[in-house]
């Protein structure tokens, strides 16, 4: 809760309130539909990284990303990334781990987009921000080192077996073997230029989709940005998700957006009054409703149909 009194403690209450009135909330029909557009592409981008696993089609698929959505906005720590592998590999008898190495190439494909975004904003600032440095270098940290663990994998799994049985005890070694194997299958991808070339596109698509879901309530305020600028905010709230937070990004969605937003405003001369401040985070609030409203509706809507239980995924995780 940290990130929401950051975002209240200079927040004119009466601003906030009088925010709300005269918006066009039919703008959030297009802004939710373009977040479930951007599932469903996500979806078909998911299908061609396990093809090295398994051939799956759109619905067998569909249900474990909304579910996974759904289990991110409602567990700490991006569970929701263990909780679709585990329903996958669940629902078809196929290695779990083998299915969650395909999601951190997933993550590493949004990475590489996030941090483009972040960096074409950074070079196109009058002011460099040194936070935004910051954010920057700490993401090519976390998303290279990601991206070199899996081509290590991918590359040298065998010699990574051969020193894991040479070097240490048995338990341990049959348990890094069972690992790295099951892992090395769901990132057999890395050594397929042609799908890579298939994900990245994808991913783009993808992105660029989630970034114009923040268009429709941009225009509802009178804040007369850039056409980038929705793409900096999503850059911003991404990296920021990063973060273990409150269920629904509650806090962080706003306090990256009224960070992302208080650098473009003053790079285009605004003063942050109390009037924009509290524009601002209305619109925040709004654009955390967009990304999580319809992700939770589903995920629940397909928890439901499938029959699934998360306590089912603890007590395997338990055991």
């Amino acid at each position: 809760y940290m990130f929401l009194n950051i975002v209240f403690v200079r927040l004119d209450i009466s601003q906030f309130f009088k925010s709300w009135r005269d918006l066009n909330y039919l703008l959030l029909v297009p802004a939710m539909l373009l977040t479930i557009i951007s599932c469903v592409i996500q979806t078909f981008r998911w299908g061609v990284i396990l093809s090295t696993i398994n051939r799956f089609n759109f619905n067998q698929l569909f249900p474990s990303v909304m579910i996974g959505h759904l289990s991110n906005h409602i567990l700490p720590a991006k569970a929701g990334e263990l909780v679709k592998s585990y329903h996958l590999g669940k629902s078809y008898s196929i290695s779990k781990i083998s299915v969650l190495s395909t999601v951190v190439i997933e993550r590493i494909f949004d990475g590489i987009l996030i941090l483009s975004f972040l960096f074409l904003f950074i070079f196109g600032l009058n002011n460099v921000q040194t936070e935004l440095l910051l954010m920057g270098f700490i993401g090519v940290i976390i998303y290279g080192g990601a991206f070199s663990i899996a081509v290590i994998i991918f590359k040298f799994n065998d010699g990574i077996v051969t020193l894991s049985q040479s070097f240490l005890p048995q338990r341990i070694s049959d348990f890094i073997v069972k690992i790295i194997r099951s892992s090395s299958e769901g990132l057999q991808i890395i050594g397929n230029i042609k799908q890579m070339m298939r994900v990245m596109v994808s991913s783009i698509l993808m992105w660029l989709i989630i970034g114009a879901s923040i268009i429709p309530i941009m225009l509802m305020f009178d804040f007369h940005l850039p056409l980038y600028a929705p793409f900096v905010v999503l850059a911003c709230i991404s990296l920021g998700l990063t973060i273990p937070s409150v269920p629904g990004g509650i806090g962080i969605i706003s306090f990256a957006t009224i960070f992302s937003m208080n650098i473009l405003l003053k790079d285009m001369g605004y003063e942050i009054t109390d009037i924009i401040y509290a524009k601002v985070v209305v619109f925040s609030i709004l654009i955390n409703i967009v990304l999580v409203v319809p992700e939770v509706i589903l995920g629940t809507f397909f928890t439901i149909k499938t029959g699934s239980k998360l306590s089912s995924f603890f007590d395997e995780v338990s055991t």
